[in-house]
Formats: C-alpha cells, structure tokens, sequence
C-alpha cells in the first residue's frame, strides 16, 4: 500500500543502487502512476520539478540534430515567456557526474573534469617518482652486477638474453607491489567508506579495474625496467670481470637529469600540499555570514501544509527544539529546482540574469541570523 492508500503489486526486487548513482530510490513505481496521481507535476513544462527524461538516439541521429527540432517542440507545448526562458538541451550520459554546466540532480553530486584530472596528475606524479627511485638505485648497484653480466657472456648469453631477464625482474618486483598496493588500498578504501556520504568507492576486480591494474603493471615495468635492463646488459664482459670500480661506465647525464626531475616534482606536490591545507583551514574557519551552530537539516515527504504545520507544532514541543523553519533549501546549498529571471527597469529583457530561487518560510531570517543588506524581510 502506497501512502497507506494505493494498492501496488511487486513485480521484480533488484539490487541497491550504488551510492554514487543519479537516480537513487528505494522503490520504482511506472511513470504513468504517477501522472495520474499528479496531473500538476506531469503536465507542467515550465519547470524540471518533475523528473529526468533519458533518450537514447538511434546511431544514424547526431544530438545536434536531435536538440535543433527540440525547437519547433518546445515552441508547442510551453506559452510564450516560458518559451523564450526555457531551452532544452542534451546532455551525455557520461557526464552527468563532471559537466558543471546544468547543475546537480537532487541527493546527486557534480565534479568537475579538471578537478578529477588534478587528482589524476597528482597519482601519476607519484608513480613517476617511485619509478625514478628505482631507475636510480638500479643504476647505482648496477656495478655489483657487472661481474655477473661479464662472466654470462663469455658463457655464451646475448645482451638480448640479459636485457630480458633484467627487465622480467623489474616486472616481478612491480607485480608484487601492484598486489601489495591493490590490497592495502581496500583497506584504506574500507575505512574511507565509513565517512563518505554521496560515494561508495569500489575497487574490486571487475574488468576496468582490472585492465586499469594490468596497463599501469606493464607500463610501469617498462619505464622503470628499460635503462637498467638496456644499462646493465651493455656491459663489455672483459671490463666487467676485470674492473671493481669502473666508475666511468656509470657516469650518465640522464641520472642526473632524473634526480633534479624527481627533487622538482616533490617541491611542488609539498608547496601544493601546504596551499591546499590553508585553503582547508580558510574553509573551516571563514565566518559564512549565517549561524550554524546546533542545525539540522531534514527532507519532508510532503508538501501539505496541515500536515507541515502539524509536524512544526510537534516539533516545538520538544524542548531541545529552539526554532523551526521550513525551506526549499539552506543559505549556501544551490537550488536548481527553483528560478527565475531578473533585469534592472531601465535595461532592456535581452540584458535580463537568470538566477536561482528559494522558497522560505518567514522565520527564515531569524532562524539563520542573517543580516538583510539591502531591502525588507
């Protein structure tokens, strides 16, 4: 039983959706239930209160194409202002979570590209050093290894031979730090789950993550294991028998280079780091210009007003309870099921902003102590 009125039939149970989906809901009623029960909401174009419509083109249709007899469609259904307000617009899938361009849906979330990529850019720095470690400590034990080189050749190994033992060391060592990386990451991932809201972070083995781990295994091996592997296999098997400290074989301006590249990057993740922290103590500290304090935030199920003024008596009965205001949101939280548009009397309607809009109650101000800096409540 629906609102303890309408009758449903239980169709299909399905998985719990992941916490970082766009559409997260506990039941899935069909649409055509819902226009009947909410003719308002259904029939209304003049806003996106009433849900997402997902269109899946045919592979002979561009959605360039598609978005420019949207026009002619819109033009149809909408009365005049709305049609000059409102623009229909598409947008991919795949986007959905990093385009800022058209907002956020409710309980969803949006982060941009460039964000993601700096994080990207910031593992791939990382790696990189990792990798210029190892080239660099290869290098320099590589004289321990010079005996061993000479003494494999004159037994009858190719520098080809060599060159590939040398380099499947490097992809055994990797692999074992890959295992070693892929399993206390879920345990960190573990433990950062129990404080996120909006993400569930997942890294089991599925096949991207799996292609993923395998791209990054060889990759890895190659950069880091190629110079040693080329360095150390090059060899000369007289001079490596015979000299215990040639250091002139060794001597290569790439090392060099690879140190300073190595010593430059972690300067700059460390001065990222400390801006990075005083932004985060700037976000903590910074006077938002409302109360906070002792707030809480709940999402009602229902827009009747007895049954909101109900729940406010009852509320203000407890004695913990000091105020209590209804809202279409909080100060600084965006709003994009609300706008409208705005010009100065003396500007003409093409020079009109759009702008968001909430919906507050009266004891809206008091309940924030928010100072009016212009104009009356």
């Amino acid at each position: 039983m629906l609102n303890n009125k309408d009758p449903l039939e239980i169709t299909g149970v399905v998985r719990n959706p992941p916490k970082n989906t766009t559409l997260l809901f506990e039941m899935l009623i069909n649409y055509e239930f819902f226009a009947v029960n909410n003719p308002y909401f259904a029939n209304n174009w003049s806003g996106n209160y009433q849900g997402y419509t997902y269109i899946k083109l045919a592979d002979q249709h561009s959605a360039e194409n598609f978005e420019a007899q949207l026009s002619p469609f819109k033009k149809k259904y909408l009365n005049e202002d709305d049609n000059k307000r409102i623009e229909y617009r598409l947008q991919p899938v795949d986007e959905i979570h990093t385009s800022e361009e058209f907002g956020t849906s409710i309980d969803s979330y949006v982060i941009s590209s460039a964000m993601l990529n700096s994080l990207a850019l910031i593992g791939i720095l990382v790696l990189l050093i990792a990798v210029i470690n190892y080239i660099n400590l290869a290098t320099a034990q590589s004289l321990k290894r010079s005996k061993e080189v000479g003494i494999k050749k004159i037994l009858g190994s190719s520098r080809s031979n060599l060159f590939s033992q040398f380099l499947l060391e490097t992809f055994a060592l990797t692999l074992i730090a890959t295992l070693h990386g892929y399993a206390f990451s879920q345990l960190i991932i573990d433990w950062l789950n129990g404080y996120l809201f909006h993400i569930n972070l997942d890294l089991t083995l599925h096949h991207e993550v799996y292609w993923l781990l395998t791209a990054l295994l060889v990759s890895t091996s190659l950069i880091a294991g190629f110079y040693p592997a080329l360095l150390i296999s090059g060899y000369s098997p007289l001079k490596a028998v015979l000299s215990n400290n040639d250091q002139k074989i060794h001597k290569f301006n790439l090392r060099n280079a690879l140190v300073i590249f190595q010593f430059t990057v972690v300067q700059v993740l460390l001065v990222a780091t400390v801006i990075a922290s005083q932004q985060m103590d700037f976000f903590k500290e910074k006077d938002l210009g409302f109360k906070s304090d002792g707030l809480l935030t709940v999402n009602v199920p229902t827009q009747s007003a007895e049954a909101l003024d109900n729940f406010k008596t009852q509320l203000n009965k407890i004695s913990a309870v000091e105020k209590v205001s209804y809202a279409s949101g909080i100060p600084l939280a965006p709003n994009r099921q609300y706008g409208t548009s705005f010009r100065f009397s003396h500007q003409p309607v093409a020079l009109q902003k759009d702008a968001e809009m909430k919906v507050v109650g009266l004891d809206y101000l008091e309940m924030y102590v928010r100072n009016l800096v212009a104009g009356r409540w």
